[in-house]
Formats: structure tokens, sequence, C-alpha cells
């Protein structure tokens, strides 16, 4: 193992990936879209990328690289820690009498579209130490997934690989670019657990909002554009918490220049 790292090289045979298809409940079975793939790894290939995986999160902690906005895979944080923060920040507008309005976003398809050059250029950014990026590097090379019933595995070159425990750790690298977008403002706070976004924003008048959510979701569409991530329209959803006087305008924020759906109730990692 150790030479595995010393040398920035992860075995090719421990990068091949079985994969079960696990039918999704109450789905039609005949669609391909009906089933969950579960990638099955080597023991081997768990133990070094479990090795390799602690050591890097080691130092983008110990560096606080990472968002303190992000509670997703990350040591004593959870999504207790997540709620937590998101009604605290409800609670102080309500205090300086403002109202607050709660944008969930839903990403696409978030792990199986992370970009290999552009984890590879995070690594970068961080100046991690080259022997790190030397074997994540090869990690992210020549890696395949052998179907059930296939005799060939085949290549993929694109998402973080999934069943493994550096994959998430990836995966925070490129959604920290989007959380560290937004600074030390008291009235917009953007927090993720893991690829669930979402916005918070306290102000005094209804009609801000339209303007203030419009814009700090922009600054996410960028971000989505710039790393080849899409949010769904359809699932990203707002809701609004009044402070006295009961809300009669709803107003309109825009996700991709189409109005996002308002509700009455928002479901967060539940």
């Amino acid at each position: 193992m150790n030479c595995c790292f010393e040398n920035g090289i992860f075995p090719t045979k421990w990068k091949i990936a079985n994969v079960t298809l696990i039918p999704k409940e109450g789905k039609d079975t005949s669609l391909p879209s009906s089933y969950r793939p579960i990638c099955l790894l080597s023991c081997w290939e768990k133990v070094l990328d479990k090795l390799i995986t602690k050591r890097l999160v080691d130092f983008l902690e110990n560096k606080r690289l990472i968002s303190e906005n992000q509670f997703g895979f990350r040591r004593k944080r959870s999504t207790i820690d997540a709620l937590r923060k998101a009604i605290e920040f409800v609670k102080d507008m309500k205090v300086n009498n403002k109202i607050v309005a709660m944008i969930s976003l839903d990403t696409k398809n978030a792990f199986n579209s992370a970009s290999w050059s552009d984890i590879k250029m995070l690594l970068n950014k961080h100046y991690v130490p080259k022997h790190f990026f030397k074997i994540f590097g090869n990690f992210l090379q020549n890696r395949s997934v052998l179907l059930e019933n296939e005799m060939e595995p085949w290549k993929y070159n694109v998402g973080v690989p999934q069943g493994s425990c550096a994959g998430p750790i990836l995966w925070l690298l490129i959604a920290n670019e989007a959380l560290n977008k937004f600074g030390v403002d008291t009235e917009v706070k953007v927090q993720a657990f893991v690829d669930d976004f979402v916005v918070l924003i306290g102000s005094t008048a209804v009609y801000h909002f339209s303007q203030i959510g419009t814009s700090t979701l922009a600054k996410l569409e960028k971000w989505a554009e710039d790393f080849s991530l899409y949010f769904s329209h359809e699932k990203s959803k707002f809701t609004m918490f009044k402070h006295r006087k009961n809300i009669t305008h709803i107003p309109t924020i825009k996700l991709l220049s189409k109005r996002i759906q308002y509700t009455k109730e928002l479901k967060y990692l539940g």
C-alpha cells in the first residue's frame, strides 16, 4: 500500500467495479431508468481507497479548504447541524423583523456528472502535495465497470467512482466552488449537504426577494455551467417564513429564466 501511495499508482485491476442492478420499487422494469446500479469494488481497492481518502480529508480539513457551509461527508457534521443552521438563520431574521425565503435546489445526477479534469484542476488549485495529486490522478484513469452477465468491462471517464470512499470527498471539491461564491452576507446564506443546496434570504419587504433571489441563483447557475452540471427546475422549490403579518404577495424567483414553484411546505434533508 505504501508503495502505491509513494509512487502514485492505483492498480488498474482494482479500478473495475462489478455492477448489480437493483429494481426501483413500483417502477416499470422494462425501462432502464427503473434500475439503480450498485457498484461493488474489490476489498483491496477499498483498503487503498480508504487510506488515500483519509489523508486527503486530513489535508483539506487542516487547511480549512472546505466551506463551513458544507455539512455532508464531514467529521462531526450531520443533517441535524445543517437543519440547525437553517433554523438559526430564520430565527435571527425574525428577531430583526425580516421575512425569509428558503430555496431548495436539486442538482441533476451530480455524482455521475463530475468531470475528472475539473477534479484534477481543483486538487491542483488547492496545492495538494504532489504525491496526493499523482495518486488521485491515477485513481481517475482507466476506470471501468463490469455488468452482470457481461464478459468484458466497459470504460467510463466521467463521474466520481460509485462505491468508493474518495468519490464523495472529490465531489465536495466541486460543490465547494459554489459555496465560495458567497462571502459574508448577513441577509443571504447558501449552504449544502453534499449536493443538496439551500438558499436562505432575509429581507424587510417581499418585493426584494425577486431581485435578490434571482441574482443569487444566477451565481449558482454560472457555477453549474462552469462544471457541466445542471439544476432541475422541476424539483427546485421555495417557501416563505413570515414575521408577523401574513404574506399576501408571492415573489417571482427565477432559476434558468423560469419561475420556481412556491410551496407552503418544503422538505429539506428528509
